[in-house]
């Protein structure tokens, strides 16, 4: 098997007295959607924000693209965080081109990217609206697309269907499946457990910031004797 795309080793987080990560550690591969998954507070924020270099760990280590993480690796991560934030008063396609600039991508390249990603997900007659015109669900769609417009090799999402009906939750889905078939690899963080039964190739489950469970899907339910991730979930931190 080659290299993974992201190694963490036994890496730990604490604030005070609350130990956020606690020893995590996961490889994910290049091509799967990789589903970090467990209630809220489980600790997988923190674990991404690590990843992304907004917080370093008390020990252990990250490795991005077969080499120990380097800033200049976070270009490649398209990232969306659990709290939203877009220029709210700016045009959709000037938030859009911005973020892709900031990416590497000159103007022209990050508007054409920009222009892709919302006719993918069907958000192209907005492109000139400002963003606080949009619903909630749509803002959420710009920022899934705020991801993709840098051309980067990997995603990490966050709590990504926050805020979409279910038929935006459907295409986003699909979209999901698009990308991995395309080669993307997807890191996606949820504490929805239908959502990555479905899309998952494989999932780490963490719970108090340790993971109780790792596999593949099939793997993770047989562990326990589960027929969902859910009751695999469950009967994993029971144990």
């Amino acid at each position: 098997m080659s290299e993974p795309i992201l190694r963490v080793d036994s890496v730990r987080k604490a604030f005070a007295s609350v130990q956020a990560v606690d020893g995590v550690s996961l490889e994910v591969h290049e091509g799967e959607v990789f589903g970090l998954l467990g209630p809220n507070g489980a600790g997988k924020s923190t674990l991404i924000r690590i990843v992304v270099d907004i917080y370093r760990p008390d020990e252990g280590a990250v490795a991005l693209f077969g080499s120990p993480m380097d800033r200049q690796d976070l270009d490649r991560i398209g990232y969306l965080p659990e709290e939203r934030g877009l220029y709210r008063k700016r045009k959709i396609i000037q938030v859009l081109t911005y973020l892709g600039q900031l990416k590497g991508l000159s103007k022209s390249d990050a508007e054409t990217s920009a222009d892709h990603w919302l006719g993918q997900l069907g958000m192209s007659e907005h492109r000139d609206s400002r963003v606080e015109t949009l619903s909630k669900g749509n803002q959420q769609k710009i920022q899934l697309i705020g991801t993709l417009v840098g051309c980067p090799r990997l995603l990490i999402w966050d709590e990504p269907f926050s805020g979409l009906d279910p038929v935006n939750v459907a295409q986003v889905r699909d979209m999901i499946r698009g990308l991995r078939d395309s080669g993307m690899t997807v890191v996606l963080s949820t504490h929805l457990m239908d959502q990555a039964e479905i899309l998952c190739d494989r999932v780490a489950l963490v719970d108090h910031g340790h993971v109780v469970l790792q596999g593949t899907v099939d793997e993770a339910k047989a562990a326990v004797g589960a027929r969902t991730l859910e009751e695999a979930f469950l009967r994993a931190v029971s144990a």
